[in-house]
């Protein structure tokens, strides 16, 4: 008889829960990234998750757009570095040691980036140039910091003649 009645309270809670509020309700789906590509990378047996946002923004202010990938490791959770290709002198700049999660850029000011807390990666449009912000995971060894000549993970990455330079990110500079 418990069993009967065991199955039965199981077999209404189960539909019970089953009508419940709709997933999409309290978690919008997420869009499908047409900057998600695979990539072959030496040392992995399969190609890659990454994402290409190439030619959307001119960071060196060439007056032509510029490539940045944010190139996965092909882990379970994955981890993003940028690789920046550069159209003033074409060379490829990767920074393997600088990861972060979320490789989704906004299109923010300085003032903004420093009040978001979650904000891993952002584009910054100014007069004077266009930088990369880039807040680097919080596991990152202090002497990967230091090997660039940093002391934050609060990263700014401007474009000095063709070439990318890292310094702190700090919003009252600008």
């Amino acid at each position: 008889m418990r069993f009967i009645l065991s199955t039965c309270l199981l077999l209404v809670s189960a539909s019970l829960w089953g009508q419940g509020t709709d997933s999409t309700e309290l978690y919008p789906p997420v869009p499908i990234d047409k900057e998600n590509i695979f990539l072959n990378i030496p040392g992995f047996p399969d190609p890659v998750s990454s994402y290409d946002y190439s030619g959307k923004w001119d960071l060196d202010k060439d007056g032509q757009k510029d490539s940045l990938l944010l190139v996965g490791n092909g882990g379970a959770h994955a981890w993003y570095y940028p690789r920046l290709i550069l159209s003033s002198n074409g060379r490829q700049y990767d920074y393997p040691h600088l990861l972060i999660d979320f490789p989704y850029p906004g299109e923010l000011s300085p003032k903004k980036i420093e009040n978001d807390q979650l904000l891993q990666l952002a584009i910054i449009n100014e007069p004077k140039g266009t930088y990369m912000y880039l807040k680097v995971d919080v596991e990152t060894e202090q002497e990967v910091f230091n090997s660039y000549g940093l002391h934050q993970r609060k990263i700014l990455f401007s474009f000095d003649k063709g070439t990318p330079v890292l310094s702190d990110f700090d919003a009252a500079k600008f």
